[in-house]
């Protein structure tokens, strides 16, 4: 091989090899460019479909901000992982935080969001209203802002004798599993799953008003300590996702929320409900509520304040 032939193969290797360097440092660079990680716990409810969403946006991506999914049926499973330091963020409730901050877990309530929870009754009951609910079982997870709703339902209930059977159901499907087959008189839904519930016929009793805000979401503090703004970038991350689904809602949810749901059959207009809103702050007025029940059901003591209650 003469010379000139071996001067550009060796201009060409070089160019090969310098081509290599710049895509490595670009990727490099695209890795570097996301430094804010989080483990995000979700759930079949309204509140939490802006959370999958704000992945279809490629909001969190812009924001520089990587989030990882765990999708559970039940709050519950979700919180025993919050208040392990397994997840960074998940559902949760003021009472379960404060049921939670008295075990001496480290978890804040970070914001109240939009979930909307139904009452049914079973089809072959004769149900039709709260009042007609004394002696009857109703799924539910104790400790909760169902919990607290089963007690203002008891209080106009005719008798004390006929107060309200609460068998522990946590995972919503089972919940729902049971009514169909019986085995509960009632149980509560998170929207939009009611709407499974209103497909086999039950009987919607109450959507449980005077309960809003006191449900959202929670924070592991002992994970996010350090990585403070990534709590900051996915609370904007998850309000910007609500109004991009109020500006886009003619489009189709993607597969991985319909099956999760498993709401193949709803119309897609019911997961685009007019109360879905942004994460907001939780009222004082609710929180001393929440600490007032908490303390009158034992699970809170009387020197626990709610100081620590929120995430600021």
């Amino acid at each position: 091989m003469n010379i000139p032939k071996l001067f550009f193969c060796a201009l060409f290797l070089t160019g090969i090899m310098l081509g290599c360097k710049s895509d490595n440092q670009q990727q490099t660079t695209a890795r570097h460019a996301i430094t804010d990680t989080l483990i995000v716990g979700i759930m079949p409810t309204l509140d939490c479909v802006p959370i999958y969403m704000a992945r279809t946006y490629n909001i969190y991506d812009s924001l520089g901000l990587y989030v990882r999914l765990t999708c559970m049926n039940s709050q519950m499973d979700l919180e025993n992982l919050l208040a392990n330091g397994k997840i960074d963020i998940a559902p949760s409730d003021m009472f379960r935080t404060i049921m939670w901050q008295n075990k001496r877990k480290n978890i804040r309530f970070l914001a109240s969001s939009c979930r909307e929870w139904r009452l049914y009754a079973n089809k072959k009951r004769r149900i039709s209203k709260v009042e007609h609910l004394g002696n009857r079982m109703i799924g539910m997870t104790r400790q909760s802002v169902l919990d607290y709703y089963c007690d203002t339902i008891n209080s106009k209930l005719m008798r004390n004798s006929e107060l309200l059977l609460k068998p522990q159901i946590n995972d919503v499907f089972i919940r729902l599993q049971m009514l169909n087959e019986a085995q509960l008189d009632a149980i509560f839904l998170p929207l939009p799953l009611d709407q499974l519930a209103e497909e086999k016929g039950h009987n919607k009793i109450s959507d449980l008003k005077g309960c809003d805000g006191y449900a959202g979401l929670a924070v592991s503090c002992n994970r996010i300590k350090p990585n403070r703004k990534a709590v900051e970038l996915f609370l904007r991350a998850y309000n910007m996702a609500v109004d991009s689904m109020k500006i886009y809602a003619e489009q189709p949810l993607p597969q991985y929320i319909t099956t999760h749901f498993n709401i193949d059959s709803i119309p897609l207009k019911v997961i685009k409900s007019k109360s879905l809103s942004h994460l907001y702050h939780p009222e004082t007025k609710k929180i001393a509520s929440a600490l007032l029940w908490a303390r009158k059901n034992n699970f809170a003591t009387k020197a626990y304040n709610t100081d620590t209650l929120t995430y600021k």
